[in-house]
């Protein structure tokens, strides 16, 4: 094998620019499909950071919409507190509710993710703080009234320098003051991008709102299928007790990873196909150039099969040869990955990424082997055709023919096979990417609903308990909002709780009275608060009714406006203005006729209701 290799080694030598050729398309194959493998790695292979992962389940409320589709959102207080009480297939339990709030003091009023964590949380997660303790129990129990909170890294550095002597110190929090007892690891924001922990006290009773993520552990020897029928169980129970509330409501789990990707894993599939295509494109192209090579030596071949030289002695030869190649081209493979492996990066979702520390797309030893062994089968699989066909044909033959022949015919059959596979691999290729770009680009085209042309931006940070203030905040929004509509060159200004191209949507399940709909039917849908001059400034046309108006208050008949979608989808053919649909999540918002004062239809592009707000 040592002699073979040594041979292998010279004969590159011998030519050059054929190995380079070579070792450049082996490169872009392998390197692209070692590059995606290690996003795969990141998303499907890597251990998470939690003690027995693979027993940690996300569960979630769900309803079903009349046409049988699921709709998944965060669980309730009370169906939480059941499901922890209830349950007998899963061993503990934790949920998590998501808030941002203000914090001041010592520094520049900012915005920060909140995440109060119930009862048990540190043993469900294995959370490991790098200084200070986790809550108490006495301290879960109380909830926030406990007045004590967990601080990022990056908040810890942010707003404290990475002070040492940080536990202890006060913030003030939505005007509260709350002591530090600890600061999480680096890269640590699990969930929600969290940078602030605090205990969250369950109130069994409340039954709308506080919409938490749920999560759960495995009792030992319990299946996935037998949790998931507990809690449909679990359920039917709740539903029959408060029907009210929990028509129609279930309860799912699914591994914790598979929540965590969320549908992007076909998409990192869909790329690792695509660059298994370009890696076979390569192979193919090598092989047609090994090939070639062979038959313009077969001359040489002869010689030594003249002198002795055994079809098997041959054969190696020449796959040794293809060996060396494609180890240099795993080698440059390599550095092409690394190269990549920064923007692929994007792939990895942030969860996995930013918040729970998985970072993203690393080249580790699973990385590197799989390029070790994509190199060495690809050598092997580009390199048998020709070999073998190179130490078939008769010594005799190739003297006789000497340098005049084209090959044999063998091998120029195999030549054309080659080339047909390899146009038939790029159409493929070539087709999928087409498709892809095609579909990017009818997206850059797609009507948002709104203007989004000469369109700013920005987030207000207000100090104060927020149920305490609200008139000297609502006093300082409309001064703010009055100050930037006199501001030369603004033509409109408004206010809406959600941005409309990020940042995510609130939901509310609702039904709407008369629709025929199997029973216990919900529709999941996602709404927004706005000022009035909200459609005026993003120029979204109102096609029926009217815009809000300073008249339409908290303390005011409920109104809303709906997209539509939304009113072609429940009223086809109808007039929806005065229809109700009821929301159980929040007070009764409804689409009511009163007098002049009717509900609206936006021009928008997706399914959307829009509320007033006050």
């Amino acid at each position: 094998m040592i002699h073979d290799l040594r041979l292998a080694l010279r004969g590159v030598r011998r030519s050059p620019g054929f190995a380079v050729v070579v070792v450049l398309t082996l490169a872009l194959g392998i390197g692209a499909t070692t590059a995606i493998f290690s996003v795969v790695n990141t998303a499907f292979l890597r251990a998470l950071p939690f003690p027995d992962a693979d027993r940690l389940v996300r569960i979630r409320n769900y309803s079903l919409s009349p046409a049988g589709e699921r709709t998944r959102y965060g669980v309730t207080p009370r169906n939480y507190a059941r499901l922890r009480d209830q349950s007998r297939t899963l061993s503990d339990t934790v949920a998590l509710l998501a808030e941002s709030a203000t914090l001041t003091g010592g520094a520049a009023p900012e915005r920060v993710a909140v995440v109060g964590v119930s009862e048990g949380w540190t043993p469900v997660l294995g959370v490991r703080l790098v200084a200070g303790r986790t809550f108490s129990a006495g301290e879960e129990r109380v909830g926030r009234a406990s007045h004590v909170a967990i601080v990022g890294a990056a908040l810890w550095h942010r707003r404290f320098g990475g002070d040492p002597d940080v536990l202890g110190r006060e913030l003030l929090l939505d005007g509260e003051r709350f002591t530090i007892v600890g600061v999480m690891p680096d890269r640590f924001a699990f969930p929600y991008d969290a940078e602030m922990w605090l205990p969250l006290a369950i109130d069994p009773n409340q039954a709308t709102g506080g919409s938490l993520a749920v999560f759960g552990r495995l009792a030992g020897g319990v299946t996935l299928e037998a949790v998931r029928s507990e809690l449909e169980t679990i359920a039917r129970r709740s539903e029959a007790d408060f029907p009210l509330t929990n028509r129609g409501v279930g309860l799912d789990a699914m591994p914790i990873r598979d929540s965590f990707m969320d549908g992007q894993d076909r998409i990192v599939l869909a790329l690792l196909a695509s660059v298994g295509f370009l890696l076979l494109m390569a192979c193919a192209n090598v092989a047609n150039l090994l090939l070639v090579r062979g038959m313009a030596r077969e001359r040489e071949v002869a010689v030594r099969a003249a002198l002795g030289a055994s079809r098997w002695r041959r054969f190696r030869q020449a796959l040794a040869e293809s060996v060396v190649l494609s180890a240099a081209g795993g080698g440059v493979g390599l550095l092409v990955a690394a190269w990549l492996s920064g923007s692929l990066a994007a792939l990895v979702p942030a969860v996995l990424d930013r918040q729970i520390d998985v970072a993203g797309a690393p080249l580790d030893a699973r990385v590197l082997a799989f390029a070790v062994i994509a190199a060495i089968a690809t050598g092997l699989v580009f390199g048998s055709a020709p070999a073998w066909s190179a130490s078939s044909r008769r010594a005799l033959e190739a003297l006789r023919d000497g340098g005049r022949s084209g090959g044999s015919a063998r091998s120029r059959r195999l030549l054309r096979l080659f080339v047909v596979g390899e146009v038939a691999l790029a159409v493929a290729l070539l087709a999928g990417a087409a498709a892809m770009v095609l579909s990017f680009e009818r997206l850059t085209r797609t009507a948002l609903g709104f203007d989004a042309d000469r369109v700013a931006t920005m987030q207000v940070s207000l100090d104060g308990p927020r149920d305490q203030d609200g008139p000297r905040r609502a006093a300082f929004v409309t001064t703010a909002l009055e100050a930037l509509r006199a501001t030369p060159g603004v033509t409109a200004a408004a206010l809406t709780t959600v941005n409309p191209l990020c940042c995510g949507d609130w939901g509310a399940r609702i039904s709407v009275e008369g629709l025929s709909a199997p029973p216990g039917a919900r529709f999941h849908v996602a709404h927004q608060y706005v000022a009035p001059g909200y459609f005026h400034a993003m120029k979204i046309p109102i096609v029926a009714g009217r815009d809000f108006t300073g008249a339409d208050r908290r303390t005011s008949q409920p109104v809303v406006i709906v997209d539509e979608r939304f009113a072609h989808r429940f009223w086809p053919g109808q007039d929806p203005l005065g229809a109700c649909p009821s929301n159980r999540f929040s007070r009764n918002m409804a689409l009511r006729t009163l007098g002049k004062s009717r509900p609206a239809i936006a021009k928008t592009a997706d399914f959307r209701i829009t509320r007033t707000h006050s």
